[in-house]
């Protein structure tokens, strides 16, 4: 291909270079909707349904009263304790290694 060609074939129109782009089918040539098998309506998905941050896995559903009990003392330790001392040492760049010790 010439230099020349080359040329001509980049001005020309994007569709022009691309062909045909929309099927020739008429609309008479589509089936009728209506004899169509109709679908099962769609099940909530993790992209549709509200999102449980705190419990992503939805499994405080399946605890016992008691495991939910040692859960909240658990995590009420953890935010109470815990977090503001991660926090800081995070932002300071440095991982306290006292943490693992045991606490009062």
């Amino acid at each position: 291909m010439g230099l020349f060609n080359r040329a001509v074939a980049c001005t020309r129109p994007a569709a022009a270079r691309l062909g045909r782009r929309y099927s020739t089918a008429l609309a008479s040539d589509l089936p009728d909707v209506a004899s169509m098998p109709a679908l099962p309506p769609a099940r909530p998905s993790l992209a549709t349904a509200t999102f449980d941050w705190q419990d992503p896995l939805a499994l405080s559903a399946s605890l016992s009263d008691e495991e939910k009990a040692i859960f909240e003392t658990a995590r009420s330790f953890a935010q109470q304790e815990l977090k503001p001392n991660v926090v800081e040492a995070n932002r300071a760049g440095h991982f306290d290694r006292g943490i693992t010790i045991d606490h009062p």
